[in-house]
């Protein structure tokens, strides 16, 4: 069984560095607006969440308060986006970030 505690911290720890990344707040990330001042940093959490956290897109589509169809469809877009090397760039520097704060965490 995972560790709730620890699952919970990188959510935390996700959501704070996407916040603070793209310069949105959590309600913004939360808010169904399709501007793409917030879709871009609400796909790229969502990947991240999914990466990260293993969640199915059930439970990332509850706490994102969004269809898990959604989660599912930003996870293969970024993806994509990587695969492309489109975003490679800023999601190596947020994986950076989350691996130094899960060395912190364990």
């Amino acid at each position: 069984m995972e560790n709730i505690n620890c699952i919970e911290d990188i959510y935390i720890s996700i959501t704070t560095l996407i916040c603070d990344y793209f310069d949105v707040t959590e309600e913004e990330l939360l808010k169904h607006c399709n501007l793409h001042l917030y879709t871009k940093p609400r796909q790229v959490w969502h990947y991240l969440l999914r990466k990260y956290t293993h969640w199915s897109y059930k439970q990332i589509g509850i706490r994102a308060d969004r269809h898990h169809a959604t989660i599912m469809n930003n996870y293969k877009l970024i993806t994509g986006m990587i695969e492309s090397q489109i975003m490679e760039n800023q999601i190596i520097h947020c994986e950076r970030i989350i691996k130094k704060i899960d060395i912190l965490l364990n």
